[in-house]
């Protein structure tokens, strides 16, 4: 067992020693761990204050809505927009807002408003974290770049739940919040100093034709709809998602 742990880690050691793309995942991991335990401590949270099953319902809907109403839009942001910048804004933003939703954690009505800007705010984070780790690591380790950031945002989500348990259960949800604050501020810095510049594609994106090209550039939902239907792999990923 403990062998096979050690193959395991190995494969992963070039990765690791890829500076830039280890910074990126520990961004990453802080800023699905401040998310998941803002997430879940929120929802139950808002139910105590409330006390309406009405008042909670309203919270979801709109923590959710925009991911459903305004995704579009994330891709355009992305592409106009260096991703270094766009990451760092997001987690600056969010860190900001969260200290805002700590020092009014009385008020049902401020903890609802932030928490529609912050669904509307995080939509370009993972476009933009997604299409930042091909500059990161070779064409040859992105399949393994991408399974480890998976396994480090899996961690994360499981330490941010029980953060989220302790924080409740000792009624210091606001603490709690300006815990996360925190771990947003410092993703923030990561990708500020850690991410270049400048959006680096992978090389790959020179070689499609002319045509794929000038479709790429479109945005829209509608675009995205055709673009999708037109490729049965991608098609049939996200049928698998959903």
């Amino acid at each position: 067992m403990l062998l096979h742990l050690f193959h395991q880690y190995k494969k992963y050691t070039p990765l690791l020693n890829e500076k830039r793309f280890s910074y990126l995942c520990l961004s990453e991991s802080l800023s699905t761990l401040g998310n998941m335990a803002q997430g879940i401590a929120l929802a139950a949270y808002i139910f105590t204050l409330s006390q309406s099953i009405f008042i909670f319902g309203l919270f979801l809907i709109i923590r959710f809505a925009p991911q459903f109403l305004l995704f579009s839009i994330a891709g355009s942001i992305v592409d106009k927009y260096s991703r270094r910048f766009t990451l760092t804004i997001i987690n600056i933003l969010l860190a900001l807002l969260t200290c805002v939703m700590a020092f009014n954690s009385h008020s049902t009505t401020t903890i609802l408003i932030i928490t529609l800007l912050i669904g509307i705010i995080e939509l370009p984070y993972h476009p933009a974290l997604s299409s930042s780790i091909p500059s990161l690591v070779n064409k040859d380790q992105l399949g393994l770049a991408n399974g480890l950031m998976g396994i480090l945002t899996s961690i994360a989500r499981v330490i941010g739940s029980a953060i989220a348990a302790f924080g409740l259960l000792n009624d210091t949800v606001t603490g709690l919040l300006i815990f996360n604050a925190i771990t947003f501020f410092i993703a923030g810095i990561i990708t500020w100093t850690k991410l270049p510049t400048a959006n680096l594609d992978n090389d790959s994106s020179l070689e499609e034709g002319s045509q794929e090209s000038t479709s790429s550039k479109e945005s829209g939902l509608i675009t995205s709809i055709k673009y999708i239907k037109n490729h049965m792999v991608l098609k049939n990923l996200i049928f698998g998602s959903f």
